[in-house]
Formats: C-alpha cells, sequence, structure tokens
C-alpha cells in the first residue's frame, strides 16, 4: 500500500517538495494528499510506467469515511522477478512535470517521452499558426467585404 502523512490540498500546494504526493481525489468534501516524503515506505520510490503493472485502488478496512482511502497497490499482469514494478502517475501529474522532465520508462508506447511532447508541442504549435492564419483570412475577407459595401 502506498502510505505517507495525510495532508489537505491546500497544503500540498505550498509544501516545495511533491515528488511524493498522491493525489486521492476523493470528490467528497475536501480533496487530500498522501505526502510520503518523510513517512512512507517502499511504494514511495515505483516510478512511473506508461505500460504499468500495478494500478492503484482505494480500499476502506477500518472506517468507510470516503475522504481517507487507502490506496493499494494491485499487480495488473504478471510480474516477473527483476521487473520494475510502477504505475501510471496519469496525465493531471505530467501536465505539471513536463514542463521539468520528461517520462523515461523505455516504453514504445511511452505517452510523454521526449518525441511524444515535443511532437505534441509541435502540432500545437501548427494549430496555433493555423488558426491566426484563418483569423487574419477572416479579417481581410471582413475588411474586402466593408469596403465593397461603402464603394458605389
Amino acid at each position: 500500500r502506498f502510505a505517507g502523512e495525510i495532508i489537505s490540498d491546500g497544503e500540498a500546494n505550498v509544501r516545495e517538495y511533491d515528488s511524493y504526493m498522491f493525489n486521492l481525489d476523493n470528490k467528497v468534501g475536501e480533496v487530500y494528499c498522501i505526502d510520503a516524503q518523510f513517512y512512507g515506505n517502499v511504494s514511495r520510490f515505483m516510478n512511473h510506467l506508461c505500460e504499468p503493472n500495478l494500478f492503484p485502488v482505494r480500499v476502506f478496512t477500518k472506517h468507510q469515511d470516503m475522504r481517507f482511502p487507502r490506496i493499494a497497490l494491485y499487480a495488473s499482469k504478471a510480474i516477473q522477478a527483476g521487473d520494475e514494478l510502477g504505475f501510471d502517475y496519469g496525465d493531471p501529474y505530467w501536465q505539471i512535470k513536463k514542463k521539468y522532465f520528461r517520462c523515461q520508462c523505455g516504453s514504445a508506447k511511452c505517452r510523454y517521452s521526449e518525441t511524444i511532447l515535443g511532437q505534441n508541442h509541435a502540432d500545437s504549435s501548427v494549430q496555433a499558426l493555423g488558426d491566426q492564419t484563418v483569423a487574419q483570412v477572416e479579417h481581410i475577407q471582413s475588411a474586402n467585404t466593408a469596403i465593397a459595401i461603402t464603394q458605389p
């Protein structure tokens, strides 16, 4: 299980180091996180894998308070001796972290590598240029229409 200090989302936002946090995203009341930086177990060292062999599950053993689930990590496929254990950190994690580093899982299906994120950046730049060009053409067409209407 993923273990650590339970803190509010507000507290998580002011802490400088967030590499060992797991967002509980419980959708019930205030949002909490598990911060394993100072208190935790070996699960805090599990890396992101784009093809994970573990998946996190919210479980309740001693209470049914939806705000404070325990996070259990279950195998999603057969794991051989020597396999790296990891789970998918998810898109919200990478939306923030891609500014600082890229995924290095090495998977052929990696979604956050330099190649993929660089391509997505290029695609969005091309889209932005395309949108700008369309806006300029529409502006010119609008101006031409105005000239045609005002001239006898």
